[in-house]
């Protein structure tokens, strides 16, 4: 449920193989406009809601970032939140197609998984990218923002 008001963003789904069932909630959901992008290979007749505009990328992915920007910037959409997990969020850091990180740490440990971030870094902790940082609770959560476009005050 969107806790501010106006209109809620158009949600855009990343689904190479088209395996979201149409009645999930992120596709059944008419509160936003949703974009479906699937894979080249993805099956033709897919069902969608009439809020939702299935787009057929090139590839049958992972879709390259660039390649989501793209189709995203030739409908008007010029701010993105990449919201996803490890893999998605490093493919877009590593591409350099991210502004501002989010990142949210919450007081549990869950063990063994996919990383949430692993991009290519630098070898000392003086060559590290940085981001001009700001760090926000969230309940008992931690969200930090690292702003990677912002000059970084030394």
């Amino acid at each position: 449920m969107r806790e501010v008001p106006g209109p809620n963003p158009t949600r855009v789904v990343l689904d190479p193989g088209a395996r979201v069932p149409p009645t999930a909630s992120v596709l059944s959901n008419p509160e936003a406009r949703t974009l479906w992008l699937v894979g080249a290979s993805a099956p033709a007749d897919l069902a969608a809601a009439a809020h939702v505009k299935v787009v057929r990328m090139r590839t049958d992915g992972p879709f390259p970032p660039a390649d989501v920007v793209r189709v995203l910037l030739d409908r008007g959409l010029g701010r993105v939140l990449v919201e996803g997990g490890g893999r998605l969020v490093s493919s877009f850091v590593t591409a350099g197609a991210v502004d501002r990180l989010f990142i949210t740490v919450a007081p549990v440990l869950i063990g063994d998984g996919v990383p949430g971030l692993r991009f290519a870094g630098a070898d000392a902790l003086t060559d590290a990218r940085r981001g001009r940082p700001r760090s926000f609770r969230l309940g008992d959560d931690v969200c930090v923002e690292l702003n990677l476009r912002a000059p970084v005050r030394r």
